[in-house]
C-alpha cells in the first residue's frame, strides 16, 4: 500500500493544511513552535506531510483508535491518543470545526467495532466463530 500522500487522499474523511505543535517543547516556559503539515485522515490514522506531494509520511501515523478532543479552542484543539497528545492550530475556527468533525466521525466508526471485539469474552468469542462458520456453510 502506498503511504503518499496523493494515494492516502483519495476517499479520505478529511485533507488538508493544519499547523502541528512540535515535540522539542521540552520546557512549558518557551512558547511552543508549531509546524506547517498536509493532513490526512483516513480510517483510523492521522498521517501528517510536509506537502500534498510528498511520498511519505512524517514520522508515524496517530491512531484514532480511544482518541478523543481533549481540549478546544478557538483555533486549536489537543488530540488525545494512548501514548500521546497533539497539539493542531486550523486557520479558522470553521476549519477548525470540521478537523473536529472528521476526527470524531473516524472515532466513532473506529471505536464501534473494537468496542464490541474489547469486551468480547472466550465464550462470545466461540459462539461468534460457530456462527459465522454456520454462516459460511449456508452460502456454500
Amino acid at each position: 500500500m502506498a503511504l503518499s500522500a496523493s494515494a492516502l487522499s483519495d476517499n479520505a474523511a478529511k485533507v488538508g493544511y493544519l499547523e502541528k505543535e512540535g515535540s522539542s517543547s521540552l520546557c512549558s516556559c518557551t512558547k511552543p513552535s508549531f509546524k506547517l503539515r498536509f493532513v490526512v485522515i483516513k480510517g483510523q490514522y492521522v498521517f501528517k506531510f510536509r506537502s500534498p506531494e510528498d511520498k511519505n509520511p512524517v514520522g508515524r501515523p496517530i491512531g484514532l483508535l480511544g482518541a478523543k478532543i481533549a481540549e478546544k479552542t478557538a483555533t486549536s484543539f489537543r488530540l488525545a491518543t494512548i501514548p500521546k497528545d497533539y497539539v493542531f492550530k486550523a486557520s479558522s475556527n470553521e476549519e477548525l470545526e470540521a478537523w473536529i468533525q472528521a476526527i470524531n466521525q473516524q472515532t466513532q466508526l473506529a471505536v464501534s467495532y473494537t468496542h464490541l471485539r474489547a469486551h468480547e469474552t472466550p465464550e462470545h468469542l466461540v459462539c461468534r466463530l460457530l456462527l459465522e462458520k454456520k454462516k459460511n456453510k449456508k452460502h456454500i
